[in-house]
């Protein structure tokens, strides 16, 4: 992406003209003016930069079949998950491993889940790439339990989605699962692009449908379910 030298400018000249303003008006009219002319650059800035970026597909193209690592769901590499613990997984949708899953072709991540897990939760925390809405994505973390001989275990793959926004830091979206009583493992994955999108807000009220991508952050966290 290519920075576009405009915006340090605009921010600059917006916080002149406002202090300008400062001295001619009373508080009542400073006060909207300073917002108003602060709008104003301030959209300015944010399309300047977007010229100078390239939006995210709408539909990504998925893996490729050469980039599948494995043959069967029991020979995907595992790690152990623990109750209360929380793993980061960044997912690359050029260097993730990737697996066929009834969705299509998706990176991945596989757990091996611990004694007692039937009574708990899967929390998938997908974070938002942009705190520029119209470039920002999202991973759809998708979740497929397998018992003990690595059967899948009937079961939601894909959870609805409800983006949370956090003041100066990035938003995010969570999905959680029930685990089976069954379920000895957990891969999580990269499901459809073309799943349902979740929506998001920006300061001024405009809605965006943001894009899902093979490239993101997730967190996961295995938790007792409430009592």
């Amino acid at each position: 992406m290519t920075r576009s030298p405009v915006l340090p400018i605009l921010v600059i000249m917006s916080h002149r003209l406002v202090g300008r303003q400062v001295s001619r008006l009373d508080d009542g009219e400073t006060i909207a003016n300073m917002n108003r002319l602060t709008s104003l650059f301030q959209g300015v800035a944010i399309a300047s930069m977007l010229a100078g970026c390239a939006r995210p597909p709408l539909i990504p193209a998925a893996p490729s079949n050469a980039r599948i690592c494995c043959t069967s769901l029991a020979s995907l590499p595992t790690q152990p998950l623990e109750l209360d613990e929380s793993v980061s997984i960044a997912f690359d949708a050029e260097r993730s491993p990737v697996f066929s899953f009834p969705e299509g072709n998706g990176a991945f991540a596989a757990f091996q889940l611990p004694d007692g897990a039937a009574a708990s939760t899967l929390r998938l925390r997908a974070f938002v790439s942009s705190s520029t809405l119209p470039l920002a994505t999202i991973v759809r973390a998708n979740v497929m339990f397998l018992d003990a001989q690595h059967a899948p275990i009937p079961a939601a793959r894909e959870a609805a989605l409800t983006l949370e926004r956090r003041v100066f830091r990035t938003s995010y979206g969570d999905g959680v699962f029930a685990v089976p009583p069954t379920a000895a493992y957990a891969i999580v994955y990269t499901g459809s692009p073309r799943s349902a999108r979740a929506i998001a807000r920006s300061e001024n009220g405009t809605r965006y449908a943001i894009p899902f991508s093979y490239t993101g952050d997730v967190d996961v966290l295995l938790q007792k379910a409430p009592q």
